[in-house]
């Protein structure tokens, strides 16, 4: 098994200049459903707080309810228009400390911080960011070797994962929302288990199971705030849901409240 994790300066190291910031990670207390093709979820309109930023879309996602979305999309603002930001590194602006992380060829996320304050920006925008460069020795192995799929759980055991080249499956053990209807032509298990390729996202009928075993050969443990990468794929574990995205910004969120696929 392959395993590697990300947090703060230098999750990869395999890091190149991203392309854009990260695949919005959405909010959301409510269970709701969707399918590939579909995507509903019940959002708290006071969480969202999206904006135009390098020609797309980008949403903050608050973690205190002391920051409102105008204080901070005015720090993310000075941040992007101060000159100093650079991948991996942290920059001092307006009293709060922002960073931006390599993802190699993935999207990008930018988290800020002052005290116990915090909030993170999530979101696709199509233009590179200019000046952003890798940290040093970040550079790709210009031969690399062909990787080992990676396994992780999460904190709580309740998700397991497993990740390809060319595809990430997460099963959740318990769950307070439906899926949707089961096809006609599964006549295994369904419900439990995500698969997330370049092309999309989708609930998998499957009599298996990618869930961490117990004891020996138990899967690591993705703790919260770090990421997993394999291929052009990359989950993050958040301590309201684990994200998965795909450098063709595809991806889901999952969690025992909710899923979200998109």
């Amino acid at each position: 098994m392959g395993f590697k994790t990300g947090v703060l300066i230098g999750v990869l190291a395999t890091a190149v200049v991203a392309l854009g910031v990260a695949v919005v990670m959405l909010a959301g207390d409510e269970a709701t459903t969707t399918t590939a093709t579909e995507a509903e979820e019940v959002a708290d309109p006071e969480e969202a707080c999206e904006f135009e930023l390098f020609g797309g879309p980008v949403e903050i996602e608050l973690d205190s309810s002391e920051l409102d979305c105008q204080a901070a999309q005015e720090i993310v603002n000075e941040y992007r228009e101060s000159g100093r930001n650079r991948i991996g590194e942290s920059t001092a602006v307006a009293g709060w400390s922002c960073e931006e992380f390599p993802f190699a060829d993935y999207p990008l996320m930018a988290r800020c911080r002052q005290a116990d304050l915090k909030f993170a920006v999530v979101g696709t925008a199509p233009s590179a960011h200019p000046g952003m460069t890798a940290p040093p020795g970040t550079e790709p192995d210009p031969t690399p070797e062909v990787a080992e799929p990676v396994y992780f759980q999460t904190p709580s055991g309740n998700v397991g994962c497993a990740m390809y080249e060319d595809g990430v499956r997460c099963d959740i053990r318990e769950r307070e929302w439906a899926p949707p209807p089961q096809p006609s032509d599964c006549n295994l298990d369904w419900g439990h288990a995500i698969s997330l390729d370049y092309g999309g996202s989708t609930f998998l009928c499957a009599g298996d199971t990618v869930l961490s075993p117990e004891g020996e050969g138990a899967y690591p443990v993705l703790e919260y705030g770090e990421a997993a990468a394999e291929g052009p794929f990359v989950c993050e574990s958040r301590e309201r849901a684990l994200i998965c995205v795909a450098e063709s910004s595809h991806g889901f969120r999952l969690s025992a409240e909710s899923v979200k696929l998109f």
